[in-house]
C-alpha cells in the first residue's frame, strides 16, 4: 500500500482495523511509513498496525530520507517500533499515469521494494505463505543494519539476496593436479556430504568442453599442446537447478605434461 493518512495514524482507527481483517485472512500487507519525517511519531496509517509490514525510505547510499516517517507508534500506553524497514525509495524511476516514466522519492517508491522483496521469498519459501510474522521475522534478521535508531530504521534495509539465500550448498571434490591422458574424478555434494547429482563441464583451452552428470564423474586429462608450456588451467564447473534457483560452482584444475 503506497498510501497512508496525512497525519500520523492510530492502530485502533479503521484502515488499520480493515488491513489487520486482511491480515488475519492470509493477506501480506506492506505500507508506507509516511514521508512526515524527521518528526518522530510521524508514522501514518495503516503502516502503524503490528500486523502491517511498514516501510521507511532509504537512498543508493543507504542514508534514510529525512522526509521517511519515524516511530514509535503509541497504543495503549505502549511503544511500538516502526518502521519495521527500509528499502530504496529515493530518485526511483517508475512509470506514471498515461504512459512514460517519471523519477520519484518516498516511503510510496520503497513500499513496493519489499512486497517484490516477499514474493521473491515466498517463491523460494511457500511455507511462509500467509504467515506475516514469520514473513517480517526473514526480513528483519536478514536487513542490513545502517546504524540508525530503531524508530528511524526499523531493522535496517531490506536484503533479498540474504534473505533467500539457499539453505544448500553444492561441493567440489577433485584434484588440483593432474598429469595428461590421466583419468580423474569429480565428486559432488551437498554441505553435509550428501552425494549430489549435477550436470559437469570439464573446460580447457584448446579443447572441446566435456559434459557429464551424476554425483561421482570420471575425466581423463586432456593433452598439453601448447609447446611453450608445461601445464595448462582447466576449469570444473558444475551445474544443479535446485527450486528454480540456477547454483553454479567452480574449481580449477592443472593438467601437466608428461
Amino acid at each position: 500500500m503506497s498510501f497512508g493518512t496525512e497525519t500520523p495514524g492510530s492502530p485502533d482507527d479503521v484502515i488499520c482495523q480493515v488491513t489487520e481483517d486482511a491480515v488475519d485472512v492470509g493477506v501480506i500487507v506492506v505500507a508506507a511509513a509516511g514521508n512526515s519525517g524527521p518528526k518522530i511519531c510521524s508514522i501514518s496509517s495503516p503502516g502503524c498496525s503490528k500486523k502491517v509490514i511498514c516501510v521507511g525510505s532509504a537512498d543508493k547510499n543507504d542514508v534514510i530520507a529525512s522526509s521517511s516517517s519515524r516511530g514509535p507508534v503509541i497504543q495503549g500506553g505502549n511503544f511500538i517500533i516502526k518502521p519495521d524497514v527500509v528499502a530504496p525509495g529515493v530518485d526511483i524511476i517508475s512509470t506514471k499515469v498515461n504512459g512514460g516514466y517519471q523519477t520519484m522519492s518516498g516511503t510510496s517508491m520503497a513500499t513496493p521494494h519489499v512486497a517484490g522483496a516477499i514474493t521473491l521469498l515466498l517463491q523460494a519459501k511457500p511455507e511462509y505463505r500467509g504467515d506475516y510474522e514469520e514473513i517480517k521475522k526473514v526480513l528483519q534478521e536478514s536487513a542490513v543494519d545502517l546504524g540508525y535508531g530503531a524508530n528511524i530504521q526499523g531493522s535496517g534495509r531490506i536484503d533479498i539476496l540474504n534473505t533467500i539465500e539457499p539453505s544448500y550448498e553444492l561441493r567440489i571434490q577433485s584434484p588440483s593436479e593432474v598429469n595428461e591422458k590421466e583419468s580423474f574424478e569429480i565428486s559432488i555434494s551437498d554441505k553435509e556430504g550428501n552425494p549430489v547429482k549435477a550436470i559437469v563441464i570439464l573446460k580447457v583451452p584448446f579443447h572441446i568442453p566435456r559434459i557429464s552428470f551424476g554425483s561421482t564423474v570420471t575425466f581423463e586429462a586432456p593433452n598439453v599442446f601448447i609447446r611453450s608450456r608445461t601445464a595448462i588451467i582447466g576449469e570444473i564447473i558444475v551445474f544443479k537447478l535446485l527450486n528454480r534457483d540456477d547454483q553454479v560452482k567452480r574449481n580449477i584444475i592443472i593438467f601437466n605434461k608428461n
